[in-house]
């Protein structure tokens, strides 16, 4: 299937750009809300399971969790409907930071299997200045969101070898008063 300005698969078009943003690799989930992935978590409106809330120290985050997402893209990958390239697409920028600053994964990669999936973490918040939507290790990516207001953070896994990426996680600060 085509995947430029005028294709016709269901990840173009303007309806998909209502959608919201794009993250990891840049496809957006669709999910319909009410599919369960086995463990009695519902998706949510975006295709996303429904996210607890973890604590880093005193200040807790809220998170949201992309694996029906990313089961979904992997799924039209494996009958077809995408191809190798329209999936393993990480920017040079991404896979340089995931070699000196990510973490190896407890995982393979799901697309080629192998043990070089990374895992990093980008931080935004207002008050964080230069070091907004910089790259950090997880642990210390958390730490930072959960000490700004506002703060957030997007965990990203990355193959080394055949370039697959996508957001794993999402945790945002969450503040009372």
């Amino acid at each position: 299937m085509s995947s430029g300005p005028t294709g016709s698969n269901r990840y173009n078009g303007r309806a998909m750009e209502r959608l919201g943003p794009r993250f990891g690799n840049g496809h957006r989930a669709t999910g319909n809300g009410h599919r369960s992935n086995g463990n009695g978590h519902r998706a949510n409106g975006n295709g996303h399971r429904a996210g607890g809330v973890v604590a880093i120290g005193k200040r807790p985050l809220g998170s949201v969790d992309y694996t029906l997402a990313k089961r979904a893209l992997l799924r039209e990958f494996r009958i077809g409907l995408l191809s190798r390239f329209d999936i393993c697409d990480a920017h040079p920028e991404l896979l340089r930071a995931a070699k000196y600053v990510g973490e190896p994964a407890s995982r393979s990669c799901p697309v080629c299997s192998r043990d070089r999936l990374r895992l990093l973490a980008y931080v935004y918040a207002d008050d964080l200045k230069a070091d907004n939507g910089r790259v950090w290790d997880v642990k210390h990516a958390l730490t930072l969101a959960a000490a700004h207001r506002g703060g957030s953070c997007y965990v990203v896994e990355v193959c080394m070898d055949c370039s697959w990426n996508h957001l794993s996680q999402a945790f945002t600060a969450r503040f009372a008063g």
